[in-house]
């Protein structure tokens, strides 16, 4: 059907299902000059689910916090970027309980890249800690990792075994899957795989069998939409350790409350900050911590 004989109907409403900011201005543009009503889907997502979105606002530690989470929110169904005075620094590692210094604290790097949170985290912590286990399912990332681990290691004369590095993925069982995309910073896993990519295959660990004989003090999880799938897999460690959380709550829209509202129905008493931490709508972080 010609787009031009869609004009001014009622009877049809668009839903506009790319998280982009430019492809939902230039959707919204030609629908507007053809007279259609539209959403975008995190519109239809955040009124359907107003209620545990405002349930957040109420979870958040402070008015900086109830601030930044309103403004990711707001700015994700009106078309624009997060105002710049929003931005923070020190991903992860910027509240005062993120930064605290012990000789035993057991660091766990979920989607740990190349090693960059691994490097920030041993600077932000004097090169001071327990252990530090790092998981990424990318075998060239892990590679890449391998390297910069060597160098880590003699830079700050660590013993080898401080540092422990995986090449698997988490979630919410301890099973197998694939890479759908490969050597860059947001490989994704699927459990849906055939005997032509058997080569892309990985193992993926439940935290809970991973961690079952060892404590963990401070989680932090970058894993492309699998962080609720991750903490399903870890409630049981979450509830023995009471482990410090940072973890990502930007890559699926409904990510933005359903992690915050699945870590305060474990009712352990963690308290809830959010930060943002770049142009655009990447980097919102969720802190949870007593």
């Amino acid at each position: 059907m010609p787009p031009d004989s869609l004009s001014g109907r009622k009877d049809i409403l668009v839903l506009i299902c790319s998280a982009q900011l430019e492809v939902q201005k230039a959707a919204s543009r030609q629908l507007e000059n053809l007279g259609l009503d539209f959403l975008t889907i995190e519109e239809y997502i955040f009124a359907k689910r107003k209620d545990k979105i405002l349930k957040c606002v109420e979870l958040l530690e402070d008015e900086k916090d109830k601030e930044i989470y309103t403004e990711i929110v707001e700015s994700r169904i009106t078309y624009r970027l997060p105002k710049s005075n929003f931005i923070s620094r020190d991903q992860y590692f910027i509240l005062p309980e993120f930064r605290a210094v012990s000789k035993k604290e057991v660091f766990v790097d979920c989607g740990a890249f190349v090693g960059d949170s691994v490097e920030k985290y041993i600077f932000a912590h004097d090169g001071t800690f327990g252990k530090i286990i790092a998981f990424e399912p990318d075998i060239i990332n892990y590679r890449a990792m391998q390297v910069h681990i060597e160098r880590l290691n003699r830079e700050w004369a660590l013993p080898e075994d401080k540092i422990q590095i995986v090449n698997a993925g988490v979630g919410s069982k301890t099973t197998t899957g694939i890479l759908t995309q490969q050597a860059r910073t947001s490989s994704a896993i699927s459990e849906m795989y055939k005997k032509e990519n058997l080569d892309s295959v990985v193992k993926i660990y439940s935290l809970d069998d991973f961690f079952a004989d060892q404590r963990i003090d401070f989680l932090k999880a970058d894993i492309e939409s699998f962080e609720l799938e991750m903490l399903q897999g870890a409630e049981k460690i979450i509830r023995r350790d009471l482990p410090k959380i940072a973890i990502c709550i930007y890559h699926s829209s409904s990510d933005i409350y359903q992690i915050i509202l699945w870590l305060a129905n474990l009712d352990l008493g963690y308290k809830f900050s959010v930060r943002y931490y770049r142009w655009g709508y990447l980097e919102t972080v969720l802190y949870a911590y007593h």
